[in-house]
């Protein structure tokens, strides 16, 4: 039965991974269609930002492009016009080659700034639940380790941590751009800015012409749709709109969509995603079942211990479980 759900279960969602494989580049050479014509190769599609193994190729790399993308996005997310952040230091750089599929895997990318300060930044997908208090439990941990043996508190570094949810967010505002920070509930003064919480739920940008929405909300739409295959219009006026942190995030984006290795390392995670979700969809319904069986023969031994008549148990059997006069009979016997 286990096997059947999970067969089942994986053909129904194979068609996105089918999609997935047929926006794979080209690797045919040019045919020559006459004699001053050629064959021209597409480009590959854009990748997902919203998959956290794309998004950290993109933005997590330890490269100038890389660096110079993320310090735009995180000016942008951290409104840092006044004080731009203008060289970081990855402290956890990511390495394609080093990345295995179905690992636990540390998928953030943490940087230093110049200003002495660490950021984490995150794509959260899927289901986020407790996903407040796993933010605040590892923003804490890495304002610890920052303090160096020895010093005192006040050196402790300012930690800001990003988390883009790609998913539904209840805890917090209901806002796409939430920021939390110590403060008295009473008249809202500041306690410290040493640790500054960001959410940008992406479920909850606003419904409105890409020419209306702010820069961060911009950018938050083009995270959440760069993949879409119905939605590139949109995403090529993003670009020439000539918001900096899209720009060279799209460029890079582009570049790392062509990469063989990244393809087929996200055609693997989403078959590895996708067999996590069948399996625990099969353990649900073998537990169901376990349970079903459970019910069924405490109601028999139950019965016969009030000496109950067989007739009527089977008929309590076949009313309460919905179950055929033969698999009513094969119950009474096995209990």
């Amino acid at each position: 039965m286990k096997k059947q759900n999970m067969k089942k279960s994986r053909e129904l969602e194979t068609h996105s991974l089918k999609n997935l494989k047929r926006q794979t580049p080209q690797t045919m050479k040019p045919q020559n269609t006459g004699p001053f014509e050629s064959q021209e190769i597409q480009p590959a599609p854009r990748l997902p930002m919203t998959s956290d193994l794309v998004f950290r190729t993109v933005l997590g790399r330890d490269t100038p492009e890389c660096k110079k993308a993320l310090a735009a996005v995180l000016n942008l997310i951290l409104n840092r016009k006044e004080d731009p952040i203008v060289d970081l230091e990855y402290k956890n750089p990511f390495h394609l080659n080093q990345y295995m599929v179905g690992k636990q895997t540390v998928m953030d990318i943490k940087v230093a700034t110049s200003h002495g300060e660490i950021i984490d930044v995150e794509m959260q997908v899927g289901k986020t639940k407790d996903h407040a208090g796993r933010s605040i439990l590892y923003t804490g941990q890495i304002s610890v380790e920052s303090l160096e043996s020895g010093k005192d508190y006040g050196k402790i570094k300012r930690v800001a941590h990003i988390s883009i949810v790609s998913g539904n967010m209840e805890a917090g505002s209901s806002k796409y751009h939430g920021v939390y920070r110590y403060l008295e509930l009473g008249d809202k003064t500041e306690l410290s800015d040493l640790i500054e919480l960001h959410y940008l739920k992406l479920d909850k940008l606003p419904d409105l012409p890409l020419e209306e929405m702010s820069p961060l909300e911009q950018l938050g739409y083009y995270i959440a749709n760069a993949g879409r295959t119905d939605r590139q219009e949109e995403i090529e006026a993003l670009v020439k709109m000539g918001e900096e942190a899209i720009v060279l995030t799209d460029e890079i984006l582009r570049k790392a969509s062509q990469e063989e290795i990244l393809r087929e390392q996200e055609i693997a995670r989403k078959w590895w995603e996708m067999d996590q979700r069948v399996e625990q969809r099969a353990n649900k319904e073998e537990g169901r079942q376990e349970g079903i069986e459970q019910g069924i023969r405490i109601l028999i031994k139950t019965c016969k211990e009030l000496d109950v008549p067989k007739d009527t148990i089977k008929t309590k059997l076949m009313k309460e479980y919905n179950l055929q006069d033969s698999q009513a009979e094969a119950y009474l016997a096995r209990y």
